[in-house]
């Protein structure tokens, strides 16, 4: 909700503009201890409907506010091709995606470019995905006090560090951005909202995001020879858990390649990687931390719910005849730059059943011979209320917006109408981009893809790593031992240390926008 200094704010503002526009931008102890956190699962609502859903006139591009900023230039920073599949596609047209996504993405920068009279710049960093050349431009950038750029898009790794130093405006606090408006994804940004700052953009600006996404992909055909079950109506029926899905894995396994055991050419129920230990224990409504009312994580890691759906998670996943983990053949030859590839072509032959890991690779699955269809990570329980999906850390973006960029402004009211429009535009049609893949699409793929898409969030405690606290759950899966409880007591001063310093820096860090208390 927007404070009434900052509606003031963009008032004098448009003033401001009418007349001639040129402007440019250049503690308290909150210690947390095992006494006063709380645990437990999230027990969050979250809606089907969302990005892909249809809004009103009062929520589009049409009601906010438009300026003749003088053919001014706005310029983002984003990912090159060196980041690999988590380079960035969405903000001008690529060779990556296909003709009607390229004109999406064109029709939403014509009509800001029109709209506005701006120019629309993107200049791509290069380096790894995390700590690359973004990182040290903006650092750079900061330290000799110079604005070559506007907004960038940049990790989430490296977002939550430098927000830290103080180097990005809270959105939340800016004139004409509405995080409560559908183009911008609420409920993702609350995950990242530690001391209740929104430094992070996460919706419709960029749906590069939604690549990092888990889903479920299974061969129709394939699944006839298992069950006669309906899994879109087993979805429908809050019967899609974890325990269902290792049921439907553990009768495919054939060992077929003349290698003794369980090997890359084998048929197996499930292919996936480690990531799915934190699909599934996102998915079943764990996380490692829990914000408070006032916007500071609780350690909810651990507890006896958890402790269950980790050890479920373990079972699962460390069953080799059913779930194929392509991170226990890395030494294995046979594929290119990614052990992944053995779960992709492994699905595309016919070898395995269900693929589990990111909407990312899907289009991989555009020229198979097969029909298949898609679903959501599975539930811990039935009684669980909502599916959930944890965005992928590693690959994620968020729109930061520096505090020495040019033009605050101007800044802001283009990332609010550019997130409104790519929400009729560019996230439409990546939605159509998804369901097209499917040799046939079905409707019951439409709705299991919103629940992914409108279900997302981040693991904050997974995101900073306080402690290195993913070892808790990443121990005992991966060493097939339950070691969650001494672990988790043997890190716990180290983990609370980590966080508490992490919250003081963020709560002493400046208001760089005026606001009422």
């Amino acid at each position: 909700m927007k404070k009434i200094i900052s509606s003031i704010l963009c008032l004098f503002i448009a003033v401001a503009v009418l007349l001639a526009y040129g402007c440019s931008g250049s503690g308290n102890d909150n210690s947390v201890t095992p006494e006063n956190s709380s645990s437990g699962t999230s027990n969050e609502n979250t809606s089907a409907e969302g990005s892909t859903g249809d809004i009103s006139i009062e929520e589009s591009s049409e009601t906010i506010p438009v300026f003749d900023f003088e053919n001014k230039t706005v310029t983002f920073l984003a990912r090159g091709e060196s980041g690999g599949n988590f380079a960035n596609w969405d903000l001008e047209p690529n060779e990556r995606n296909s003709s009607q996504l390229n004109a999406a993405i064109e029709e939403r920068n014509k009509y800001i470019e029109d709209t506005y009279n701006v120019q629309l710049k993107v200049v791509y960093t290069g380096g790894p995905v995390n700590n690359g050349e973004m990182r040290q431009q903006i650092v750079k950038e900061q330290s000799a006090g110079t604005a070559s750029y506007n907004a960038a898009l940049l990790s989430i790794y490296d977002g939550l560090e430098l927000a830290g130093d103080g180097l990005f405006y809270d959105l939340n606090e800016l004139p004409y951005i509405d995080i409560e408006k559908p183009w911008w994804d609420k409920n993702a940004m609350d995950s990242l909202s530690l001391a209740n700052r929104y430094y992070f953009g996460i919706g419709d600006i960029s749906v590069q995001v939604y690549e990092t996404l888990p889903c479920i992909v299974f061969n129709k055909g394939m699944l006839k020879n298992y069950t006669d079950e309906n899994l879109y109506d087993v979805v429908e029926n809050n019967q899609w858990t974890l325990d269902k899905f290792y049921s439907l894995a553990r009768d495919v396994y054939q060992d077929v390649d003349g290698v003794d055991g369980p090997s890359v050419g084998d048929y197996f129920g499930v292919g996936g990687q480690n990531d799915n230990m934190w699909n599934f224990f996102y998915a079943s409504g764990a996380r490692t931390v829990e914000l408070n009312k006032y916007g500071e994580p609780d350690l909810t890691i651990y507890n006896e719910t958890n402790e269950s759906i980790v050890d479920n998670i373990r079972k699962f996943m460390n069953d080799r005849k059913a779930f194929m983990n392509c991170n226990h053949y890395v030494s294995s030859p046979g594929y290119t730059s990614s052990p992944i590839e053995f779960v992709i072509n492994g699905f595309k032959e016919q070898r395995i059943l269900f693929y589990s890991d990111g909407l990312l690779h899907l289009s991989d699955f555009k020229d198979v011979d097969f029909d298949f269809g898609i679903l959501p990570a599975p539930k811990y329980n039935e009684q669980q209320e909502n599916y959930y999906s944890i965005i992928g850390v590693w690959g994620a973006v968020g729109l930061v917006i520096p505090t020495n960029c040019g033009n605050l402004e101007m800044t802001s009211l283009i990332m609010e109408a550019m997130a409104a429009k790519s929400k009729e535009t560019v996230a439409n049609e990546y939605y159509e981009k998804v369901l097209n893949i499917q040799s046939t699409r079905d409707e019951e793929s439409e709705k299991t893809l919103k629940i992914i898409l409108n279900s997302k969030g981040f693991d904050m405690g997974r995101c900073f790593n306080w402690g290195s606290l993913s070892n808790i759950v990443y121990n005992s899966v991966w060493n097939n031992e339950m070691t969650m409880a001494s672990d988790y007591e043997s890190q716990l001063s180290g983990i609370y240390a980590d966080m508490n310093k992490t919250i003081q820096v963020y709560t002493d860090l400046p208001h760089y926008i005026p606001t009422e208390e």
